[in-house]
């Protein structure tokens, strides 16, 4: 454990933190999995309650939060972040992998992965044959090594108790447990390869081509699918709770329903090989805290014992209606007064219209008077027009729209599509008719902040690729398709997370100054001389300069 502590304070210094969480998602977590899978669950039990401990620390780094005070301190806070986090990207978590789970399936899956050598070696313990033309545990003898069949027994029992009608469901004997898991570790190779997918499967972005890799996997996906269940539910029943806490309880819970989906998380799953995907540390943290509802620190608050302190500094009213500022940036996100929601549309807008022309279509971003020829002082300006889609056919006239997960159209905590449809509504309302007659073929796109794609822009641009895929290739090799949609999906997801972390960011400045402003006007302390006094011009010089200051101090002046 010392070893993994050090491990861990050498990534929480690393200054990346975006690179911080993919070493930790792909390297660390997988470490420790192959040293559990090598010892006894009751040997290692110990060892948990130490690394979730690490785990959090990391975890909390990635919401700003560094102070290991402040993570003892908000323990029920980070014990459900925890688990949130476990849970895969697609159900609205960060893939981290959930210990528990990791530390039940491991040892079991070893053993079976390990019985038939086992076997040759020690035939008196566990012996072999022939069943329906397979090669099995016949029996395995429970009075030489006791405490290795108790080990076996004790986890499937923890995963049957979690996991009803599961792969372990009525095994009671350590022989048919280890044949199961053997069974299930063979079943890989029946899976259906990705040429043999139907068009459908690949909207499904990012499921994996198997249903599992192992028997380990399969076990893991159970475990980490109840467990997903149950904190869904358990959250759902906090958003209907009438209390103080239902208005936050209700804003998780939608925002949570809000990223269950393939697309939302797609900026998580791009790594960092195209600068598009590449955040600063204080983009991810912005990221990190809009994904998982908690409070970001570098957005000032409203504190009402300072008299200085202006409530209306902390509050907007671009809906017409003046209310707070949520300290999650969710409202900074797309803020009409701000410009906030015009930056961000206009981003997802440019990034589609790069990822169509590398396609090798012809594209007009915003185009004038398109329907002038039957009303010749109509203003109205659609985002995109294809010229030359694949397939022949109309010229498309595409309208992109960003809308967020809480809008007043949500009536149901379940049904996040319901603001989708509604703008998607309106949108069909404004250009579809005007559109038709004037020979285009309309799409109302939608996009969410939380990143979610409408399935219309999806299956417009699978069809675009498929057909340009037929006409360079002639055999158009589902794989590739998915590649290519898969990037896609990723291009438009980073740059809608990377427009909402960098609004947060001007928007949390923008306060911070307004603070510091007006704080400078209540100052009590008069005594001081004028250089020093933060009211005075010099506070503002030594803010813009600071960074050359930093600098200049290391030059020997003569």
């Amino acid at each position: 454990m010392k070893g993994i502590k050090s491990v861990a304070d050498d990534l929480l210094k690393y200054p990346n933190s975006q690179a911080r969480y993919l070493i930790h998602k792909y390297c660390f977590n997988q470490k420790i999995n192959y040293w559990l899978r090598n010892q006894f669950p009751e040997d290692s039990k110990d060892f948990l309650d130490e690394f979730k401990k690490t785990q959090t620390r990391l975890i909390a780094s990635y919401h700003g939060i560094y102070d290991q005070d402040t993570v003892n301190n908000q323990s029920e806070l980070f014990t459900d972040l925890y688990k949130r986090v476990s849970f895969p990207i697609a159900n609205g978590g960060l893939a981290l992998r959930s210990i528990d789970s990791v530390y039940l399936s491991a040892f079991i899956c070893f053993m079976a992965a390990s019985s038939k050598y086992l076997a040759e070696i020690f035939p008196d313990w566990i012996q072999t044959g022939i069943v329906d033309n397979v090669h099995k545990i016949t029996s395995i003898n429970e009075n030489i090594s006791p405490y290795t069949n108790n080990q076996i027994m004790s986890c499937a029992e923890k995963i049957q108790s979690i996991v009803s009608n599961g792969h372990l469901e009525g095994l009671t004997l350590p022989a048919l447990i280890i044949n199961k898991l053997v069974e299930l570790s063979n079943q890989k190779t029946t899976q259906l390869e990705l040429e043999d997918q139907s068009p459908d499967d690949s909207l499904g972005l990012y499921d994996p081509i198997f249903k599992h890799s192992s028997s380990q996997s399969a076990l893991y996906q159970q475990l980490i699918a109840a467990e997903f269940d149950k904190f869904k539910k358990d959250k759902e029943d906090l958003a209907n709770k009438p209390n103080s806490q239902r208005p936050y309880n209700q804003l998780y819970y939608r925002n949570f329903v809000s990223l269950i989906n393939p697309t939302s998380g797609a900026w998580l799953l791009a790594g960092m090989s195209h600068p598009s995907f590449i955040l600063s540390s204080f983009e991810f943290m912005a990221a990190m805290c809009r994904r998982n509802t908690t409070s970001n620190t570098s957005i000032p608050q409203y504190n009402r014992h300072v008299p200085s302190d202006n409530p209306q500094n902390y509050q907007c009213s671009c809906d017409s209606i003046t209310k707070d500022i949520d300290k999650h940036g969710y409202h900074m996100t797309a803020c009409k007064k701000r410009g906030n929601a015009i930056r961000l549309h206009d981003n997802a807008v440019h990034t589609l219209v790069a990822f169509l022309r590398s396609l090798g279509l012809s594209v007009a971003l915003e185009p004038m008077h398109m329907f002038s020829d039957l009303e010749s002082d109509d203003n109205r300006r659609p985002d995109i027009l294809i010229r030359n889609p694949y397939g022949g056919g109309r010229q498309i006239l595409i309208d992109v729209t960003v809308t967020g997960f809480d809008g007043s159209t949500r009536t149901h905590n379940n049904k996040p599509e319901q603001v989708h449809i509604k703008r998607r509504k309106q949108k069909i309302q404004k250009y579809g008719t005007i559109a038709d007659a004037n020979g285009f073929d309309f799409y109302a796109v939608v996009f969410s902040t939380t990143g979610k794609m409408d399935v219309i822009i999806k299956n417009l641009l699978l069809e675009q690729i498929r057909l340009k895929l037929q006409l360079v290739d002639g055999d158009v090799k589902k794989s590739k398709v998915r590649k290519i949609i898969k990037h896609c999906v990723s291009l438009i997801s980073a740059a809608i997370n990377r427009s909402a972390s960098r609004n947060i960011f001007l928007n949390a400045t923008k306060m911070a100054n307004l603070a510091r402003h007006t704080q400078q006007n209540f100052s009590s302390s008069t005594s001081c001389d004028l250089t020093s006094s933060s009211a005075s011009s010099s506070s503002d010089d030594l803010i813009q300069q600071f960074e050359l200051q930093i600098m200049n101090q290391n030059v020997l002046q003569i």
